[in-house]
């Protein structure tokens, strides 16, 4: 069974691993009571903002900004080879009569293969199948209900 994918256990980890900090501090001080629950919350909301933000920065910030290098490539690429000879792109175009109309279809392919492999790119990094972003939110909820409660059984 696969509980996450790329790097989508940080969803769970980083809240986790505050959360394991913020009762080793309580500890330390003392206020393992009900005050340790609000410990607890504040780690976790924290913890579940930070992965929210790598969550983000994982699964769309970058792969966007490579999704943007490899359309750049792409175009370049294949204008490349147009305008070396007229050449059938695809058997979907004509061949083209002038080198503008050839760069207008090598346009129109790479946007009809950019919405192809954009799904390549994007969410990769999941817990039980959920985008890293959106895991971090539920593990957020629980764990600030958690501390929510611990906090309501020491008062």
């Amino acid at each position: 069974m696969i509980i996450w994918r790329g790097w989508g256990g940080l969803a769970l980890g980083i809240p986790g691993l505050l959360i394991a900090i913020a009762l080793a501090i309580a500890s330390a001080a003392k206020m393992l009571d009900g005050a340790g629950g609000i410990f607890v919350a504040v780690a976790a909301i924290i913890g579940a903002a930070l992965a929210f933000l790598v969550g983000v920065r994982f699964n769309r910030t970058g792969p966007e900004q490579k999704l943007d290098e490899w359309t750049v490539a792409r175009t370049e690429e294949l204008r490349r080879i147009v305008a070396q000879a007229p050449v059938q792109l695809s058997p979907q175009f004509a061949v083209p009569t002038s080198q503008e109309e050839a760069f207008a279809q090598v346009d129109a392919l790479v946007a009809q293969e950019r919405l192809q492999v954009r799904p390549r790119f994007i969410d990769q990094h999941t817990l039980f199948f959920i985008p890293m972003q959106f895991a971090a939110i539920a593990v957020g909820a629980g764990f600030t209900a958690l501390g929510i409660y611990l906090f309501m059984q020491g008062n």
